[in-house]
């Protein structure tokens, strides 16, 4: 073959639009200048999308810029493995520069099987969740830094979904629901003081929980559950100033546990089935996690506890 002959060309379009798929979108795209051959290749074959604030983008407009561009010009038909939304660097951001929501609706249209939001701000964005999200085809949620209200924690309109991660987000709705997810992850988050979340998962093999709320979370039942880490932590010194009017958080021990969860344990009813299960809590968490009645046999049931981390704080 002669030397000037172009050996990554001749590659098959699938190939190129893989590794094309490895470089941020705005990369991607500017390889439509190489040559001819390349000029749609970012619209017709790559499946992956990589949106991230380097490089120029220092705005949420420019940013936004960005999504709509690749979004709107690319074939529609060919459908989206992967999808990443990451702005970590953005200087100049302005909630009215974006439509999280409507970058979300537009990437499950194209049939995205992983979704990844990662938006770190000064201001937290917020996906209002106005209608909930549907999808056949998602396979895995990453949401990490935004705030999430009304119905974007019902995921049961997305029958395949498996894995759901949540990190660093304030969380303001009442329910989490999905009878397909086998794995859920909640890592530092804070739900709204009044709201009691309950979390429907019934399917979940995997349940991490580490969390900071007035009310403790209302686990429903999970038959399947083989691992679950859960890491409670209570704002307890609001939670205090309002015990006396009998709204209860459910958490610690000063609590009388009189609110619409009277009499039963709000974390172990859902958990009695795990095959492993770690607790860690501080010493204010004691109240919560003996929250009992006499009738209620924890001891009875198929839970092996690793070990329980009381520690005092600093």
């Amino acid at each position: 073959m002669a030397p000037q002959d172009d050996l990554i060309s001749a590659l098959p379009d699938g190939v190129l639009g893989h590794a094309l798929g490895f470089l941020p979108a705005e990369q991607a795209v500017q390889t439509s200048c190489l040559a001819q051959r390349w000029r749609h290749l970012w619209r017709s074959s790559m499946r992956c999308l990589r949106f991230v604030s380097e490089g120029r983008l220092e705005s949420a407009f420019d940013f936004n810029m960005l999504v709509y561009r690749v979004l709107l010009q690319r074939d529609p038909i060919l459908a989206l493995d992967e999808v990443d939304f990451t702005a970590t660097t953005i200087r100049y951001w302005h909630d009215n520069d974006v439509d999280l929501d409507a970058w979300i609706r537009h990437v499950l249209l194209c049939r995205a099987s992983i979704l990844r939001v990662r938006i770190l701000v000064a201001q937290r964005l917020r996906l209002d969740g106005r209608t909930a999200h549907t999808s056949k085809y998602l396979k895995r949620l990453e949401i990490a830094y935004v705030v999430l209200d009304g119905n974007t924690c019902d995921f049961s309109s997305c029958p395949t979904l498996e894995d759901v991660e949540m990190a660093h987000c304030g969380i303001g709705t009442n329910r989490i629901l999905s009878q397909s997810v086998e794995r859920l992850r909640i890592t530092d988050c804070s739900f709204y003081l009044d709201v009691r979340t309950r979390v429907w998962v019934p399917n979940a093999k995997v349940l991490e929980l580490d969390y900071t709320s007035i009310k403790v979370l209302f686990l429903e039942g999970i038959h399947s559950l083989e691992t679950a880490v859960v890491k409670p932590h209570s704002l307890l010194e609001l939670c205090h100033r309002r015990a006396d009017s009998g709204d209860c958080c459910g958490l610690c021990s000063k609590c009388r546990g009189d609110d619409d969860c009277n009499g039963r344990c709000l974390h172990f009813g859902g958990l009695a089935n795990a095959v492993t299960l770690e607790l860690i809590s501080g010493p204010a968490m004691v109240g919560m996690i003996f929250h009992i009645n006499s009738e209620s046999a924890i001891c009875s049931t198929a839970i092996h506890v690793l070990y329980f981390c009381s520690h005092a704080s600093n």
